[in-house]
C-alpha cells in the first residue's frame, strides 16, 4: 500500500500550491477522491468531493464529475436517497450537455440506484439507456456496467438464466475493454447467481475467475465481497478449513476498504458462515434471526443500507444458511382466510381480496401449486385460467392480465414470497402456509 500513500501525499502537496486555478485544483482533488474510493476510504472521499462542489466558479463538466462520484460513493455508504438526489442534479447537467461519456456513467449509476430500491420497471428503462448511450458513443465498457446492472435485477427475482446471459455479457465486454477490476466483480456476483440457482460447480470456478481477475488490480473492497461470498459457498458444501480460510482473506483485505455497504455484507455473510457449522452456538442463531429481521429492507425506509442490491444478496444467503437448524425467522408466515378471501404476512394486517375476484383466484392457484408441489412455477397459461376461467382472450392481453395481477399482489404485501422464474411463478417454497379454519 506504500505507493498508494505515496500517491495520496503527491496530491495534497501539489493541492498547497498558490497558483492553481479553480479547474487544476478541481482535477486534483477528483483525483484523490476517485483513489480514496478505490480504497474503500469512502467517507473521506466524500468530504473531498463535497469540497470540490463547493469550489466558485466550477466548470459544468466537473461538477457533474463530482457530482457523479459522490453520488457513487453515497450509494457504497447506504444512502440511496441522497445518492440519487446528486445523480439526479448530475442528469440535469448532462441532459444539455455533449459529455456522453460521464452521462452514460451517470445514466448506470441511477440504473443501479433503482435496482436497489427495486424500481424494477424504471431500472430497466435506465439500464437500457445507458447501455445505449454508450453503445451509441462506441464505449463497450460502460456499456457493460448497464448490462451487469441488469443482470443482478435479474438474479434478484431468481430469473437465473437470463441474469447469466447478462452476466456473460457484461463481462466479456470488461475483459475486452482490460478492465480486470469489473470483470473480477461481476464474475464475483455470477458466482453468486450460480450458488443461488443451486449450479455449485459453476459458482467455483467463477469465484476462482474472480480471484484471477482481482489479483491484476489492487482492489480491497471488490475482494472483501469476494472472499466472503467464496466462504458461503465453501461452508455449504461442508469444506469448513477452506470456508474460514476464504473468510480470513475477506477480514484482511476488509483492513484497507470495507466501509458501509461493503462491511455489512461481510458482516452478513460471516455470521452465515458461523450458522452453516456442524453445531452452531444457539445464542448465535438467536442473534441473527434478529439481526437478519432488523435489517430485511421495508418499503418506508429507502436509505436504509439494506436498500442495496449486494447487501440484500447477503441477506439472501444468510437466510439459507440456518434452515437445517430450524431458524424460520427469516422465513415468512403466509396467513390465508377461508377461500383466500384475505391474506396476511407475518403478523401484518391482513389484505382483503373479498373484491379482487380474479387476483384472488390466482393467489389460491399459487398457494395450492406451493402445498402440493413446493418449487413447482406456474406458466402465464396456468395463472390466466385460474383468474379468469372460460375467458378467451389474445395471448398479449392474457398477459397483461397476468402481470397486473401478479404486480398487484406484490404491492399488497407479497414482494419478497412471490418470486418469478424463467417458466413462470411461484410462492417461495421456504414460506410457511397457514390456513384459517372454517
Amino acid at each position: 500500500f506504500e505507493y498508494v500513500d505515496e500517491a495520496d501525499a503527491a496530491l495534497i502537496r501539489q493541492l498547497e500550491r498558490g497558483d492553481l486555478t479553480t479547474s487544476d485544483r478541481a482535477v486534483l482533488l477528483l483525483a484523490r477522491q476517485s483513489s480514496l474510493g478505490a480504497l474503500g476510504r469512502h467517507e473521506e472521499a466524500i468530504g473531498v468531493g463535497r469540497v470540490v462542489l463547493a469550489l466558485p466558479g466550477l466548470d459544468a463538466g466537473l461538477r457533474a464529475f463530482a457530482l457523479v462520484y459522490v453520488g457513487t460513493q453515497l450509494r457504497a455508504e447506504g444512502d440511496v436517497r441522497g445518492s440519487l438526489i446528486l445523480h439526479e442534479d448530475a442528469n440535469a447537467i448532462l441532459s444539455s450537455r455533449p459529455f456522453t461519456r460521464l452521462q452514460g456513467m451517470n445514466l448506470s449509476c441511477m440504473g443501479r440506484l433503482a435496482c436497489d430500491l427495486r424500481m424494477l420497471e424504471r431500472a430497466r428503462e435506465l439500464n437500457a439507456s445507458a447501455s445505449k448511450v454508450c453503445d451509441d458513443h462506441g464505449d463497450r465498457f460502460l456499456a457493460a456496467l448497464g448490462l451487469a446492472n441488469l443482470a443482478q435485477l435479474e438474479q434478484e427475482v431468481k430469473s437465473f438464466s437470463r441474469a447469466e446471459q447478462l452476466y456473460t455479457e457484461a463481462i466479456s465486454r470488461f475483459s475486452a475493454a482490460h478492465e480486470p477490476q469489473y470483470q473480477g466483480i461481476y464474475e464475483t456476483r455470477r458466482a453468486t447467481s450460480f450458488l443461488e440457482w443451486g449450479k455449485l460447480d459453476q459458482a467455483f470456478a467463477s469465484f476462482g475467475a474472480a480471484e484471477q481477475s482481482l489479483g491484476l488490480v489492487h482492489a480491497p473492497t471488490s475482494r472483501v465481497f469476494l472472499y466472503a461470498a467464496w466462504a458461503f459457498a465453501e461452508a455449504s458444501v461442508g469444506r469448513e478449513h477452506a470456508a474460514a480460510s476464504r473468510l480470513a482473506m475477506a477480514k484482511e483485505a476488509a483492513q484497507r476498504g470495507a466501509q458501509g455497504v461493503t462491511g455489512l455484507a461481510l458482516e452478513l455473510l460471516g455470521g452465515a458462515v458461523e450458522l452453516l457449522g456442524p453445531q452452531p452456538d444457539p445464542t448465535a442463531l438467536a442473534y441473527w434471526r434478529d439481526r437478519a429481521k432488523a435489517l430485511t429492507p421495508t418499503d418506508d425506509e429507502p436509505g436504509s443500507t439494506a436498500h442495496n442490491l449486494d447487501a440484500r444478496l447477503a441477506l439472501r444467503l444468510l437466510e439459507r444458511a440456518p434452515a437445517r437448524h430450524h431458524v424460520a425467522a427469516c422465513l415468512a408466515v403466509l396467513r390465508l382466510g377461508a377461500e383466500t378471501l384475505w391474506f396476511a404476512v407475518d403478523e401484518a394486517s391482513p389484505v382483503d381480496l373479498a373484491r379482487r375476484g380474479p387476483t384472488r383466484r390466482l393467489l389460491k392457484t399459487l398457494v395450492d401449486a406451493r402445498q402440493s408441489q413446493p418449487g413447482r412455477t406456474l406458466d402465464r397459461d396456468a395463472l390466466f385460467q385460474a383468474g379468469w376461467p372460460n375467458e378467451r382472450v389474445l395471448e398479449e392481453a392474457a398477459s397483461t392480465r397476468v402481470r397486473v395481477a401478479i404486480a398487484t399482489l406484490r404491492k399488497l404485501g407479497l414482494r419478497d414470497l412471490l418470486l418469478t422464474r424463467d417458466d413462470g411463478y411461484l410462492i417461495d417454497p421456504g414460506v410457511e402456509i397457514r390456513r384459517a379454519e372454517g
